[in-house]
């Protein structure tokens, strides 16, 4: 039996879920393995890969020996500023709304709560900017508009093989009930990647398909957009121009500087880092345009909190699966207390209650002057208890808050 392992230990970021690069050390050392080194990058224009470089050379145990090489000789544009303030959100957004002009760009940061500040800057400016989203903390197979479609084809599904009818219909069907959903774009791209990989669409491949996906891997690539993203769901994509926000990073370690490599090199033409630390200012790399911004930031005055299952009482939605099947993805609800609720057949319906986890955050943030003033349904899933006879569909809500200052002068 011949195998090929095709990777770059440089980019392995998911150590978290049992990646490793030691496996394709070992099948080097163990079973004598050939390694072939792929190094010209036809990605991105030259300064960004000689950053790049300078910045991954330092990785503990790297297999790679010889450095990336760039096919573009056109040089492209980086640009490092430095910040001395602790909030650099609202400097990030100043920039994008100043640079931005055209093509794919992106906005990563390290963590998903910064994803979502970022989007709603950006959206303040009048920048319409899209949120790559994941199913962190739920599986897609969960999704609502998943398993309306799975139960579609399973209610008149005759064989092993769904056949094209069928599947055209199913398709239909969900693209009409789910019409006003903002699950459903992504939805829609999944099932057509799956009919793009199997000719002969079988049921169990489509279960294996699904369970095997992210929600993020199904983002339409439009041409003239601004993402934004952290740096985990970027990887594999590519964009023209990336803005990099980094608050207190400092890549001590190989996880980190793996993590910041893979940043550097989605972008093709453009790489504008922005920074609050030292991490980048030890590599003179001609080109490279440096600069300090002394000014010091306040915080936003409207933030965004994207609530998981451990932020809503489960077993309130228990009685309550009918009436939040009616609702959908991307519905406004209002918020009361510590419920949020929807007008579902012209009545207002509690559907959410908070859990005691999330009412703490909230007054946490009250004592820092924010106050919620909107919200709406980010993702309905299923959800089973651990001795619950059948599932329940639950809502995961984004809430928004505004300073109170800002409300004031509204």
């Amino acid at each position: 039996m011949r195998i090929i392992a095709v990777g770059d230990d440089d980019q392995n970021i998911y150590e978290f879920r049992g990646s490793n690069s030691k496996y394709l050390r070992n099948l080097i050392e163990d079973y004598g393995a050939i390694k072939y080194e792929m190094e010209e990058n036809f990605r991105s224009k030259s300064s960004i890969v000689a950053l790049s470089n300078a910045f991954i050379a330092s990785l503990s145990n790297r297999m790679k020996s010889s450095p990336i090489q760039a096919v573009q000789n056109e040089s492209g544009t980086v640009e490092i500023t430095y910040h001395i303030s602790e909030r650099i959100e609202e400097a990030v957004a100043n920039y994008v709304a100043k640079t931005y002009q055209s093509g794919k760009a992106c906005v990563l940061t390290s963590t998903n709560y910064e994803a979502l500040q970022m989007q709603g800057i950006l959206t303040q400016k009048g920048i319409r900017a899209k949120l790559i989203q994941s199913n962190d903390g739920f599986k897609l197979y969960n999704l609502a508009e998943v398993r309306f479609f799975l139960k579609s084809i399973d209610t008149k599904l005759k064989s092993p093989v769904i056949d094209d009818t069928l599947w055209a219909a199913a398709k239909k069907r969900l693209a009409e009930v789910y019409a006003d959903s903002a699950c459903l774009p992504n939805c829609l791209n999944m099932l057509s990647e799956f009919e793009s990989v199997n000719r002969v669409k079988f049921r169990t491949d489509l279960d294996e398909f699904i369970k095997e996906s992210n929600y993020e891997d199904f983002y339409s690539n439009e041409c003239e957009a601004v993402y934004v993203s952290t740096i985990h769901k970027s990887k594999g994509r590519e964009f023209d121009t990336v803005y990099l926000l980094l608050k207190n990073v400092y890549a001590n370690n190989d996880e980190e500087k793996r993590k910041l490599y893979v940043a550097l090199t989605r972008a093709k033409n453009s790489l504008y880092i922005h920074c609050n630390t030292d991490v980048f200012k030890k590599y003179f790399i001609g080109g490279i345009i440096n600069r300090e911004d002394t000014r010091d930031y306040d915080d936003p005055l409207e933030i965004s909190l994207q609530l998981s299952h451990k932020d809503v009482v489960l077993n309130y939605f228990k009685d309550k699966k009918e009436t939040i099947l009616k609702l959908r993805s991307s519905c406004k609800l209002g918020i009361s207390d510590s419920y949020l609720s929807a007008e579902v057949n012209g009545r207002t319906v509690r559907v959410v209650k908070f859990s005691k986890a999330f009412s703490e955050k909230l007054e946490h943030l009250a004592n820092k002057g924010y106050e919620p003033v909107s919200a709406n349904i980010a993702y309905i899933v299923a959800w089973q208890g651990e001795e619950d006879a059948d599932e329940s569909a639950i809502i995961l809500p984004v809430v928004r808050f505004k300073k109170f200052s800002s409300l004031l002068s509204d």
